[in-house]
């Protein structure tokens, strides 16, 4: 009996698999209120956002470092010094992918 041989020949796929909606660009951030020792910041809600990134910088135009998070569209930054000029942007965060900055925005803690 002769010896069979099995041919496989190989299969192209494709497998689409869903990421989830990448956050919008935020906009409408603005400064709520300052005080000798906070800033509160508040901006339009993205759809889809799971959370916020917040970022801080001593710099206009330098995105700064990330100083926290917030499921909400308003954060607290407790972490000032009176007399001090800080720059703000906001990001927003969905299915682990992060949008394009908010606007910036100056905020001067008083003394």
């Amino acid at each position: 009996m002769p010896e069979e041989i099995l041919v496989k020949t190989p299969i192209n796929a494709t497998m689409l698999v869903w990421l989830g909606t990448i956050a919008m660009v935020l906009s409408g951030l603005s400064c709520r209120r300052q005080a000798a020792h906070a800033v509160t910041l508040q901006w339009h809600a993205s759809e889809g956002a799971q959370h916020y990134n917040i970022y801080r910088s001593s710099q206009p135009g330098m995105r700064g470092e990330k100083i926290g998070t917030s499921t909400e569209p308003f954060y607290r930054d407790s972490g000032v010094s009176g007399g001090t000029t800080y720059y703000y942007t906001v990001t927003a965060v969905n299915a682990g992918k992060e949008s394009g900055s908010s606007n910036e925005i100056k905020a001067v803690v008083p003394p």
